[in-house]
C-alpha cells in the first residue's frame, strides 16, 4: 500500500500505507489499520544512518488503492484510499522547491527521441545546469509504478552565458533501457529541477 516516487534529483519520496495488516478487502472495510500519515524522504547520497528523514504529515488516511505520482512541476500528487468516498487530492512539495533558488527553464528540446540520438537542449534562468534526466510517465496501481525508470543522461560540457546556455545529451542506446513511451525531461541546477517538458516520446528503432 505504500508508494515511493523517484524525484528528479534522485531522492525518493515515500508515503501512504498502514502500520499493520495487508492490502485488499472490501471497499471501506479493508485488511489494514493504523494509517501511515507521515511522508519520508530517502537520500541515497547522504551518509549511512542519515538517509531517511520525515518531511510531511497528512491527516488523510491513504490505504489500499492510494497512489503517489510525480507531476510535471516536480511535485508529487497523492490521492486515493480504500474507501469509495475519499476524493481529496494532495500535492507534496519537495524541499528543492522551497529554498527560493532559481529554477532552470527549458527553452527548447526535442519532443521525439530515438535510441542513441543526440538531444540538443537550450535553457534559461540559471547560469549553468548539472543534471539532465528522463523520467518515465508510469501507470501506478497497487504500490507499483509500472514501467517507471529515471534515466540520467550523459551530456557534453555546458556552454553557458548570462543565465542561459545550451548542452547536447545522448539518449540511451536502446529501448531495453529507455522503453518506448512518454517521459518527462528535467534539467537541474544544484538539485533544483525545471518544470518537466512533458510528452517527450522515446521511439523504437524502425527498419527503413
Amino acid at each position: 500500500m505504500g508508494d515511493c516516487t523517484v524525484l528528479p534529483d534522485g531522492t525518493v519520496f515515500c508515503c501512504n500505507g498502514a502500520g499493520v495488516g495487508t492490502a485488499g478487502g472490501a471497499p471501506g472495510s479493508g485488511n489494514s489499520a493504523n494509517p501511515t500519515t507521515a511522508g519520508h524522504l530517502y537520500n541515497p547520497a547522504a551518509a549511512a544512518g542519515n538517509r531517511w528523514s520525515v518531511v510531511a504529515d497528512s491527516l488523510i488516511a491513504r490505504l489500499y488503492h492510494s497512489i503517489a505520482i510525480l507531476t510535471q512541476n516536480g511535485e508529487v500528487m497523492v490521492t486515493g484510499s480504500e474507501t469509495t468516498v475519499e476524493y481529496r487530492v494532495q500535492i507534496w512539495t519537495p524541499p528543492y522547491l522551497l529554498n527560493g533558488a532559481a529554477r532552470p527553464v527549458i527553452v527548447s528540446a526535442p519532443g521525439l527521441i530515438a535510441p542513441g540520438a543526440q538531444i540538443p537542449i537550450r535553457w534559461s534562468g540559471v547560469d549553468t545546469i548539472d543534471r539532465v534526466v528522463l523520467s518515465k510517465m508510469p501507470g501506478v496501481t497497487h504500490s507499483t509504478h509500472m514501467d517507471f525508470r529515471q534515466l540520467v543522461l550523459a551530456c557534453t560540457p555546458v556552454a553557458a552565458g548570462a543565465n542561459a546556455g545550451t548542452t547536447t545529451c545522448t539518449a540511451p542506446p536502446d529501448f531495453t533501457i529507455a522503453t518506448p513511451g512518454q517521459y518527462l525531461l528535467f534539467i537541474l541546477r544544484n538539485g533544483v529541477p525545471s518544470v518537466g517538458q512533458v510528452r517527450v516520446q522515446v521511439l523504437q528503432h524502425t527498419n527503413a
